[in-house]
């Protein structure tokens, strides 16, 4: 007979195939649907893409993810270091948009009580244990809103919009930020949650924290406000490209 600890592990145990399955899942279902999407917009091409790919990747590994409030026109900024898009970024991260920010994921389905623990650590400096909560909230977030299964699709209505996009050239710019957006989101959660060797490698250097080193004890990065920030912004982009993802076709 099995004994507490048994079924205890063994939950676990499913808990992390679930997360496991979701978050691969979302990177090798869900992104490449939109990056086949993105294929359809107007005059980008694939040198043109391959640049944009690049600044996300350079923007990453100065701690940044895309998001909404930045110019339209981010992809012509030219980032000299890690102190210049800190300054650039810290421009568009005003405290009428983080309260816009929070007001959105709280819309998104986080709960009041979360969203007030992670303003509490800001508040008080703690940044390893706020970003342990809100990497929480992105695995869940990933794990319940977006389960896909074979039958999954784009909504029609997300179809339409970036078809209408495509024949407005006007709409080009639109269209550029559409897709560093989303780049930008398919690289860090790659980075987020990219398997290592906990006892060769440490994660004081990452561009942005790590799941599983925080999640299993074996950080050693001096977590920063700045951190905190970058995977505040997961979660808000995340929780905005939800409503123009995937519906199954049996809703």
């Amino acid at each position: 007979m099995k004994n507490i600890y048994d079924y205890i592990a063994q939950l676990g145990f499913e808990i992390y195939k679930i997360i496991k399955e979701s978050s691969k899942t979302f990177s090798n279902k869900i992104l490449p649907e939109i990056a086949n999407l993105c294929k359809e917009l107007p005059d980008i091409s694939e040198e043109h893409k391959q640049e944009l790919e690049k600044f996300c990747e350079t923007f990453l590994s100065h701690g940044w993810v895309i998001f909404n409030y930045l110019p339209i026109t981010v992809y012509n900024k030219e980032l000299k270091d890690k102190k210049d898009t800190d300054l650039y970024v810290k421009k568009y991260l005003t405290k009428n948009n983080i309260e816009n920010i929070y007001d959105s994921i709280l819309k998104g389905g986080i709960s009041e009580y979360n969203i007030n623990e992670i303003k509490k650590g800001f508040t008080i400096k703690s940044y390893k244990s706020t970003a342990l909560i809100i990497i929480t909230l992105i695995e869940n977030y990933i794990v319940t809103k977006y389960r896909i299964t074979e039958k999954n699709r784009l909504q029609k209505k997300d179809i339409d919009l970036i078809k209408e996009l495509n024949k407005d050239k006007r709409n080009n710019k639109v269209s550029i930020f559409f897709y560093l957006h989303n780049f930008s989101l398919y690289l860090a959660r790659k980075y987020l949650f990219e398997s290592h060797d906990f006892k060769t490698i440490s994660d004081n250097n990452f561009y942005i924290p790590n799941r599983h080193f925080l999640m299993h004890g074996f950080s050693k990065r001096n977590y920063t406000k700045k951190d905190c920030l970058c995977l505040l912004l997961i979660l808000y982009g995340l929780i905005e490209q939800k409503d123009m993802l995937i519906k199954d076709k049996t809703n």
